[in-house]
Parts: C-alpha cells; sequence; structure tokens
C-alpha cells in the first residue's frame, strides 16, 4: 500500500473507540449510557410537492411509562427504497437506530417515493427524489420535540440519497450534517458498468429484487389499511413496468441507458459535492477497500476536500493542500455487506451527531488526519489527508503474451496476444465477493 504511519496522528478510529492524542485527552468524550425508552408513530403522511403522499415512521423518545419525552431532540433522516418495515440493518442504518433515539434522537425512516408504504413510481435516484429529500428535511425539523436540527444516517442507497438531498437543500437548511455508508461516487462507474461491463449484481440481480420488494412491501406496510394500499399499489406496479422492466431491456440491447450520457449523469453524486460544502453540511464517509464502490468513497473524501479549499471537486488533492475535519472517511477492510465489522459504528455516529446536531465537543472533528484508513498490507488503521495517497504513481499496464500483464507496451506490429472472454470461470474469487456484496467470501478459495 502507498501509505505510511503516521508518527503524531491526533485521531485514530480502532474498534469502534476515538482515541485522543495527547493534545486533546483533557476533552475526550464518552457516549454515556441510554436515557430513553423507544416509541413510534406509523405511516405519517408527508406530502411533496407535487401532491405525491411519502410515509414515514417517526421514533422518539420514552419516559419509564412509555410517554414521549420531553426535549428537543435532534432528528436523524434515513430514506430507504428497501421498506421502512423490513429494510433494517444491523448497525440500524435501515431501519429505526434505537442506540441513537434511547440517547435523545428522534428517527425518522423515510419510504422513498414508489417504495414501501409511499405513493408514486421508484426510479433509480430519479432527480425528484432529491427534492422529497429536502421536503422531508424542512419537516422533520418542525416535528414535535425537535430541536430544530437534522442529520441523515444510512447504508448503500440509503447512503447516497443523503449526497443528493444534502446538495438540494440549499444554504441556511435544518440540515446540518450526514453520515453516508458505502455510497457511490459515480453511479454510473461504480454500480452499473464497471469496468465498462454490465454488472450482474446491479443487472438483473438488483433489478429483480427491487421489483419484488415494491410489488410486496405495500401489503407489508399497510396491512390492515386497504383504502392506503388501493392508493399505493398501482404506481408501484406503473413503476415496476417502466424502471426495472425498461432499464433491463434498454441495458441489454445497447439502449441509451448503456452509456454514460445525460440519465447517469443526472444520477452522478459526485457532481454535486460542491453544493454540499456551500450548503455548509458535514459529512462523514464509511467505505470498504473491498465494497463495491471502493472507488468512489476517496473520490467523494476527495471532492469534499477539494471543494472546501476552493478547488475542483474532481481534481486529484494537491500535496499542501489544507484538509477540514468536517469531511472524513472511515475505510476498512469491507465489503458492501459488511460495512463497519469490527468497529462501533453507533458510537461514530453519535459522536458525529452530538458534535453537528447537539453542539458537544465530542472530538470527532478535531484531526489532522480525516482520511482513516485500514492499511490491508500491514493491517494497522493509519491517518493521512490526501488521496490520491502520498507516493501514489499512476502506472499503465499493458496486455502482454499469454495473457499476462506487464508495465512494457508491446513492441510486436500485432500488438499482444488476444484473449477470448468467457463467463465460465471459477466464482471463488475476490472479484465475486466484491460485486456479490462479500455473500459469497465465507467460500474456501474466495479471497
Amino acid at each position: 500500500m502507498f501509505l505510511k504511519r503516521l508518527a503524531t496522528l491526533l485521531v485514530v478510529i480502532t474498534l469502534g473507540v476515538v482515541v485522543l492524542g495527547p493534545r486533546e485527552r483533557a476533552t475526550a468524550w464518552s457516549p454515556g449510557p441510554a436515557r430513553y425508552g423507544t416509541g413510534v408513530t406509523e405511516n405519517v403522511p408527508v406530502t411533496m410537492a407535487d401532491g405525491t403522499v411519502l410515509r414515514a415512521d417517526v421514533n422518539f423518545p420514552t419516559n419509564s411509562d412509555g410517554s414521549p419525552a420531553a426535549g428537543a431532540f435532534p432528528v436523524i433522516l434515513t430514506q430507504t427504497p428497501y421498506g421502512k418495515t423490513v429494510g433494517s440493518y444491523s448497525n440500524g442504518v435501515g431501519g429505526v437506530n434505537r442506540y441513537l433515539v434511547s440517547r435523545g434522537y428522534l428517527h425518522v425512516v423515510a419510504d422513498v417515493r414508489g417504495t414501501g408504504g409511499s405513493e408514486g413510481s421508484f426510479g433509480l435516484f430519479d432527480p425528484v427524489q432529491a427534492q422529497d429529500g429536502a421536503t422531508l428535511v424542512r419537516w422533520a425539523a418542525t416535528l414535535p420535540h425537535s430541536n430544530g436540527k437534522v442529520g441523515l444516517l444510512g447504508l448503500s442507497y440509503l447512503g447516497i440519497n443523503q449526497l443528493f438531498t444534502a446538495a438540494a437543500v440549499g444554504p441556511g437548511s435544518p440540515l446540518k450534517a450526514i453520515f453516508p455508508i458505502v455510497a457511490a461516487n459515480d453511479a454510473y462507474r461504480d454500480t452499473a458498468f464497471m469496468g465498462g461491463l454490465t454488472n450482474s449484481e446491479f443487472g438483473p440481480a438488483y433489478l429483480a429484487a427491487t421489483a419484488f420488494g415494491n410489488t410486496v412491501n405495500p401489503l407489508i406496510e399497510h396491512r390492515g389499511d386497504p383504502a392506503a394500499l388501493a392508493g399505493t399499489l398501482p404506481g408501484h406496479v406503473t413503476g415496476v413496468a417502466s424502471f426495472q422492466a425498461a432499464s433491463l431491456v434498454d441495458i441489454v440491447t445497447g439502449g441509451e441507458n448503456a452509456y454514460d450520457e445525460a440519465y447517469w449523469q443526472e444520477r452522478n453524486p459526485g457532481r454535486l459535492l460542491d453544493r454540499i460544502v456551500g450548503n455548509d453540511i458535514s459529512v462523514f464517509l464509511v467505505g470498504g477497500w473491498r465494497d463495491l464502490f471502493q472507488r468512489g468513497a476517496p473520490l467523494n473524501y476527495s471532492g469534499l476536500q477539494n471543494a472546501a479549499a476552493g478547488r475542483p471537486a474532481w481534481a486529484p488533492m494537491s500535496l499542501d493542500q489544507p484538509v477540514s475535519g468536517r469531511y472524513q472517511l472511515l475505510m476498512g477492510p469491507w465489503y458492501h455487506n459488511n460495512a463497519g465489522a469490527g468497529i462501533d459504528l453507533n458510537r461514530l455516529e453519535l459522536a458525529w451527531f452530538d458534535h453537528w446536531l447537539k453542539g458537544e465537543a465530542t472530538g470527532i472533528a478535531d484531526t489532522a488526519t480525516p482520511f482513516h484508513a485500514y492499511d490491508m498490507g500491514t493491517k494497522q488503521w493509519v491517518g493521512t489527508t490526501r488521496y490520491p495517497f502520498e507516493g501514489a504513481a499512476p502506472t499503465t499496464f499493458y496486455l502482454g503474451d499469454g495473457g499476462t500483464l506487464t508495465a512494457r507496451a508491446p513492441t510486436a506490429a500485432a500488438g499482444a496476444d488476444p484473449i477470448a472472454f468467457t463467463p465460465i470461470s471459477n466464482p471463488c474469487r475476490a472479484s465475486t465477493d466484491q460485486w456479490g456484496g462479500g455473500g459469497t467470501a465465507a467460500f474456501p478459495g474466495s479471497e
């Protein structure tokens, strides 16, 4: 790896503990015990600008007798396309995060337009979803017992839509901080067409799974409410035909969506990083070296740091540019489905949101090395500032004789030996684990 261990780390993140250097020990922070229970108001309707009704579960702190706790609590908003009742993850980044609620937060989990209990038709990061997110932020800030400040939390799609929402809210918004976990920078290259080939994880598998969920989840979300189901299900069925089925046919047949043109560029969160910085929103990213978005997470980090320094977001970071603790990345040895394994993400989320939404001195933003990276070679956490890493140099490889890779350009007039592509190969390999989200990593030979 190109990382070198820094002798004077200010912040090292390991096993979920924020370990402070000597300069910061005087203000060491502890999360404290749970103080509240969790109550919920389900399927609260929220009307969007075009009249579409989205539905959200509002989870709130309760007293020992189950009554809502008095307070002024910050609000955490999660927007999921996988059904707010069934779309939970182990770290509470898909469903309700009771760890945060029990420590004085409201947690709103909303179904994205055209999914779960929400009306409308679903499309992959349709631009209207960003406007929906901005509307949900403003609505959440006015909830009873809210202190008027909002943060965003979620993984994968639930992390990517944070970036779109944060760009759409505009300056002076109630949204102050976000925590995207395994989020893409360029949906075309990071998700659908890695290496220029259709990604089977995104293609048939993802489209089929979301089509199934968008038709089944309304039955779960609206159990016992036939009127709401009747107003929701037709739009979902329409979405399956207009997005999942149409997208699969278009991509396989080489239609417009098979190329990085207007459709995908409009769904590229990397182009919005300067707006997020301009809207004064702090960002803590979590990524994985074995994740689908291993390319995207560092680019999001460098783009945010560049924008904060007044540089083009898409450019490589310069050697001497200043960095800010407002934009951080925790990059671990993770696949998509186990992001944060071995780390207490709840503690990090609490430290981040307590700092930006409650004004507490948690110390999490006081770092001179906001890129916290796991060195896969030495198996140690290290801190750095730049991406690309110091010492990294671009290298071009060529296809050599016998199907080998070489740093030397071919000398023969006919070029290198041709290789016949075949999809038949041993599936137990690292690339399969990566595009499969880590689902096959347990099988022998997959590492």
